[in-house]
C-alpha cells in the first residue's frame, strides 16, 4: 500500500490492517494474517465442539449455481479453513465478526457437494453437504434424493448381499420406477414408505439418528414431482399378439390394501391358463375366452410381497407378478 508522504509508519501501519479487516468482512474467504490453517488430515465430523455453527444452508440443500453462499456463527479470533471435495479451491479467514457469510465455489457437475469447516483452536471439523442441480439435466429433488440415499443407505443396501435390493442398479428414475416407487404416488411407493417421518411406521435408514423429516420430505417431493417427467405410457396393442401371457395390472410391486384384488392379464386364446403362487389364496384355473381378461383373486393373509405365477398348462410359458 503507498501511503500519504505526512503521514507515519505507525498510521499507515493501522490503515493497513483496517483494510484487511474490512476486506475479511465483506470478501471472507481470503488469506490474512499469515499463513492459513492446515486442517487435520482425519477430521471429527459433525460434532458439535466445533465452535461453527451454520445458519444456512440447511443439510442438503440444493442450489443450481456454481457458488453457494454460508453463513455462519465463528469463535471470534480463529482462523476458519473452507476445504472438502465439494468445493473448487481452499479457502481461509480469521473470524473477526459473529455471525460471517462466506461465498464458495462449488467443484464441477451435479450432486452432493461435501464443504469441511475446521477451526484453528482444535481438531474438529463441521461438515455441511449440500446438492448442486440443473433442471435441464434431472430433476432437482431427483439429484436431492440421491444425495441422501448415497449418505444413508448404500452402505447396507449395496453389493450382491444386499437386503430387499441394491442401490447399485438404481441409477435413472425408471429404475425407480420398476418397483420402488409409483410416480405421483409417495403413499403408495414401498421406498417412502419404509422411511422414517413417513407415517408407515417406517425405520429406513435403520438405526441412524441423524435422519430428518425434512429429508423424508425432500424425497417425498421428488416422487410427487416425478410424473411430471415421465414419458406417457403407449396403450397396450391388443390385437397385435394375443399368444403371450402378460399380467396388465396390477402393475409389478402396486401396493394394495383390499385382500381381493382384479387380476388382468393377456392370454392365448382357447388356453386354459393356472393362477398360482404363494400369493394367491387358492390356486384356480381358467379358459382365456377373450385377450386381455380379468377375474378376482383372492390373496393370500398377512402382509408383505405376494407372488402370482400365471402359467399355460403343458407349456413352459409363465408368468410372474408381485403385490405389496
Amino acid at each position: 500500500m503507498t501511503c500519504i508522504k505526512h503521514i507515519s509508519y505507525r498510521s499507515c501501519l493501522y490503515f493497513a490492517q483496517l483494510f484487511l479487516l474490512v476486506l475479511t468482512d465483506v470478501a471472507c474467504a481470503v488469506y490474512v494474517d499469515g499463513e492459513p490453517h492446515i486442517p487435520p488430515e482425519n477430521p471429527i465430523l459433525n460434532t458439535v465442539d466445533t465452535g461453527i455453527e451454520m445458519l444456512s444452508p440447511v443439510p442438503y440443500a440444493s442450489t443450481s449455481r456454481s457458488s453457494i453462499l454460508l453463513e455462519m456463527h465463528c469463535p471470534s479470533g480463529d482462523r476458519i479453513t473452507l476445504y472438502g471435495p465439494g468445493i473448487k479451491e481452499e479457502g481461509s479467514f480469521v473470524c473477526r465478526n459473529s455471525p460471517v457469510q462466506v461465498n464458495v465455489l462449488l467443484s464441477a457437475d451435479i450432486g452432493v457437494k461435501t464443504i469441511h469447516i475446521s477451526t484453528s483452536s482444535n481438531n474438529a471439523a463441521h461438515t455441511i453437504p449440500v446438492v448442486r442441480v440443473d433442471a435441464e439435466l434431472e430433476l432437482p429433488s431427483f439429484t436431492q434424493s440421491k444425495a441422501l440415499f448415497s449418505s444413508f443407505c448404500i452402505n447396507c443396501h449395496s453389493g450382491s448381499e444386499a437386503p430387499i435390493f441394491s442401490f447399485d442398479d438404481l441409477h435413472s428414475q425408471e429404475d425407480f420406477f420398476a418397483w420402488l416407487v409409483r410416480p405421483g404416488a409417495p403413499a403408495q411407493s414401498p421406498l417412502y414408505q419404509s422411511l422414517q417421518f413417513a407415517d408407515f411406521d417406517g425405520i429406513m435408514p435403520q438405526y441412524d439418528q441423524r435422519w430428518r423429516s425434512e429429508f423424508t420430505y425432500i424425497i417425498q417431493t421428488w416422487i410427487e414431482q416425478s410424473h411430471y417427467v415421465l414419458p406417457p405410457d403407449d396403450p397396450p396393442d391388443h390385437q397385435s399378439d394375443n399368444t403371450s401371457l402378460n399380467v396388465l395390472s396390477p402393475q409389478n410391486y402396486a401396493a394394495v390394501v383390499e385382500q381381493t384384488i382384479s387380476l388382468e392379464f393377456e392370454c392365448p386364446l382357447s388356453q386354459t391358463v393356472k393362477i398360482m403362487g404363494s400369493g394367491v389364496a387358492q390356486s384356480q384355473m381358467t379358459i382365456c375366452n377373450q385377450s386381455p381378461q380379468s377375474i378376482a383373486l383372492e390373496l393370500s393373509s398377512g402382509l408383505g410381497t405376494k407372488e402370482i405365477i400365471l402359467n399355460i398348462t403343458d407349456q413352459e410359458n409363465n408368468a410372474v407378478s408381485k403385490v405389496v
